[in-house]
């Protein structure tokens, strides 16, 4: 986000700092920016935690290897696509289902598919195009792949390509093209070790910030915040095509990530365009097909709300505000009603992004860093290790 970018050039010293103060231990390798082999023991733990570098050359996925106490790199797989060089502007540009990991290529307009080994290590499958420019967000579910894209081309009349020649002036003609802000939806099936296109359709909002599956016994359906226009779209799925697609105003302004909650609560960040001090985040029930409100605009008085990852068991909920450097506890009710348990919820984290829970750990990528924190009992979290990881890096898995 843009004032998130400005906030995180200028506080370059403070990040050389917060390496010093002891809020985790890197391994020296890794601080190197160079791989390292996994610790071993046979009491050490190891979580893989895959990131995308979004490198606007050749775009890229971070592996990491988290033993339990510090972060080392194990490799850096490229997608064979470009990224974009600069933030997204979602939730969720890398996805896992099972021993499968997805990455959009937000510069080359098409999704990556990796195999995933027991070691961590990566392994490229394929790479296909999708039906819209610039995707931002993917999502998985077994087999099925549903791809959001923010852009569009749009033809704007055509002109005359001339390049003078021996004899006689030969002209051929050219289409200017332009961009413009379109949200589609493109669906895209895994068979065996290859992706093929089903399906694409168009939504009628703008600024696409993440989308995701929501299960339903006997009908799939796909849900979409839109932060340009403010709205939640849901597509149902009928074998594998979409239906038209629906949509509804969201409850706060500029909705962007979102986590899902015993399959029934749809929990959404409103960054509230950006005013300091103004974020909300609201709830909404998913059963009977339909979106509806469940809790409003929950305010957490912090800066811009934008990534979320729904704790273990699904009470809890963890919000990233990259404004003000801080990531805030929500708690859940079984009715979806949400609360605020802490404004700050955890150690210091500088320009918090993407997040996940996994295990007893929430593990964040940052403006430069990935952190990863232990959680209490209680949900507060403590930082128990962080590296230095490209610019513009974004995206988690955990596995």
């Amino acid at each position: 986000m843009t004032s998130a970018l400005r906030r995180a050039l200028t506080i370059s010293a403070v990040l050389a700092l917060a390496c010093t103060t002891g809020l985790g231990a890197v391994g020296p390798a890794a601080a190197a920016g160079r791989p390292a082999a996994p610790a071993k023991g046979p009491k050490s733990e190891h979580h893989y935690v895959y990131l995308q570098s979004d490198d606007a050359a050749a775009n890229q996925v971070i592996g990491y290897d988290f033993n339990g106490s510090s972060l080392a790199q194990i490799g850096a797989w490229a997608t064979g696509g470009q990224g974009t060089g600069f933030w997204l502007g979602s939730q969720g540009s890398v996805a896992r289902d099972g021993k499968y990991l997805y990455a959009v290529d937000g510069g080359s307009n098409d999704v990556a598919v990796f195999a995933i080994g027991k070691d961590g290590a990566l392994r490229l499958l394929d790479r296909e195009p999708i039906a819209g420019v610039k995707p931002v967000s993917v999502a998985v579910e077994g087999d099925k792949v549903v791809v959001l894209s923010v852009k569009a081309y749009s033809p704007c009349g055509e002109l005359l390509k001339c390049a003078p020649v021996s004899d006689p002036k030969v002209c051929e003609p050219l289409l200017r093209c332009a961009l413009f802000d379109q949200d589609r939806l493109t669906l895209l099936r895994r068979h065996h070790d290859t992706l093929e296109v089903l399906d694409n359709v168009q939504l009628s909002g703008t600024g696409g910030a993440q989308v995701s599956f929501v299960g339903h016994p006997h009908a799939k359906r796909v849900v979409v915040t839109e932060k340009k226009s403010s709205t939640i779209a849901s597509v149902l799925l009928r074998k594998n095509r979409f239906g038209s697609p629906t949509s509804v105003a969201s409850a706060g302004s500029t909705p962007y990530g979102f986590g899902i909650a015993h399959h029934e609560t749809l929990v959404v960040t409103n960054a509230e365009n950006e005013v300091d001090g103004a974020g909300t985040v609201s709830s909404y029930s998913l059963r009977r097909k339909s979106v509806t409100v469940v809790t409003n605009r929950l305010a957490n008085g912090q800066q811009a709300p934008c990534w979320l990852a729904i704790g273990k068991g699904g009470r809890t909920a963890y919000v990233s505000n990259p404004d003000s450097n801080t990531i805030s506890l929500l708690g859940i009710d079984k009715n979806g009603s949400l609360s605020l348990r802490a404004a700050s919820a955890t150690s210091p984290v500088i320009g918090p992004i993407d997040l996940e829970v996994h295990d007893q750990y929430l593990f964040v990528t940052a403006w430069q860093q990935l952190h990863v924190l232990r959680i209490a009992p209680d949900g507060t979290a403590t930082g128990v290790a962080q590296t230095t990881i490209p610019d513009y890096s974004q995206g988690i898995v955990v596995r």
